[in-house]
């Protein structure tokens, strides 16, 4: 029989500067995650032959571009990718595919429709390599023919960089339910990439420790390459404000292991420009925090799969932070963290 899930709460810790308002406390139930659409960010991969990729793209769009004018193109290409990406012995590390497409509509001089329909392709044909490497049946790592993207994702994994799965905002006009749903997408995103935790060779080096990246580099390609829990239960802490409030600042992230923080910042609707800048300082300072936490997530994935230690805090759901302003009441912070108890 499958394991019940009871979501507990597991602390709410306020601290009151000037008491004479008492706060309310948020719904304790992280919305539940949906299935996942298909993920927008942008994600690194390698391209090693620019003609097979014209040449793949030009029958699958149908430019009907000729073989000497491909030719010219690709070299063209290979000029902007010399000029713009590091290369590697597996072939051009592209980091920003917007920036990418966007050279490839330049040097074939693509219709703004042309384009549209080419960077709506790309990405269902990203997509369709992610998952189908996840599911084990893509013939990109079965055979040594090229995928039909001609583009090989980097180090046969997709890449978990911290940027792309942070939202920040502040300022007086944010909208709770807008956010809220980027942060779902951001999360989803993450799902269909990860799974419920980034497989050790997933971790981009721009966040992991030196002693991390060392002991990343002893890791045998199967243990580097899988997930430590591939599946499990992921959610987001909601944003409930009041009628006479507003939401001056904004932070979500996705760690690495999963695990969602989210940072709000909720002033009176008559608030001034000194609380604004404040709010914008608290979100500044959660940052501060969500980086530490981001780092030890990263090496506890490594430390794991390399025996040495525990994911860090496996039981972990999410957890929030909401900074509420009082004005000449005070201001309190309230501090909520949700697990998942498996209950038989």
């Amino acid at each position: 029989m499958k394991p019940l899930l009871t979501l507990l709460l597991l602390a709410a810790l306020v601290l009151v500067t000037a008491g004479c308002i008492q706060p309310q406390i948020p719904d304790p139930h992280p919305t539940p995650l949906p299935t996942a659409p298909p993920p927008s960010g942008e994600h690194a991969f390698l391209i090693s032959n620019t003609d097979q990729y014209l040449s793949y793209w030009n029958e699958k769009m149908g430019w009907d571009l000729t073989d000497r004018t491909r030719l010219e193109y690709a070299e063209e290409l290979n000029r902007y990718l010399d000029a713009t990406w590091e290369k590697e012995a597996a072939g051009y590390h592209v980091t920003n595919t917007s920036d990418f497409l966007r050279a490839v509509k330049t040097i074939l001089g693509l219709t703004e429709e042309q384009f549209a329909a080419f960077v709506t392709a790309d990405s269902e044909q990203k997509r369709a390599d992610q998952l189908n490497y996840h599911s084990h049946t893509s013939r990109l790592y079965e055979t040594e023919t090229i995928p039909e993207s001609a583009t090989v994702p980097l180090q046969n994994v997709p890449i978990y960089d911290p940027a792309e799965f942070t939202i920040t905002a502040c300022g007086p006009d944010l909208s709770p339910e807008d956010l809220f749903e980027s942060a779902n997408e951001t999360l989803n995103n993450y799902t269909t990439l990860f799974g419920k935790i980034a497989a050790p060779g997933a971790l981009s080096t721009s966040f992991l420790p030196a002693s991390s990246l060392s002991l990343q580099k002893t890791l045998s390609k199967n243990v580097s390459s899988a997930s430590p829990m591939p599946d499990g239960y992921l959610g987001i802490s909601p944003v409930t404000l009041a009628d006479d409030e507003k939401l001056a600042a904004y932070g979500f992230r996705v760690l690495p292991t999963g695990q969602t923080m989210t940072y709000v910042s909720i002033v009176s609707a008559d608030a001034n420009d000194a609380a604004y800048a404040a709010a914008e300082d608290g979100l500044n300072e959660w940052m501060t925090t969500v980086h530490e936490k981001t780092i030890a997530a990263g090496t506890s994935i490594i430390s794991n799969a390399a025996e040495v230690s525990s994911i860090s805090e496996p039981g972990l759901l999410s957890s929030l932070r909401t900074s509420k302003d009082y004005g000449i009441c005070g201001k309190i912070d309230l501090y909520s963290t949700w697990y998942w108890d498996p209950i038989e």
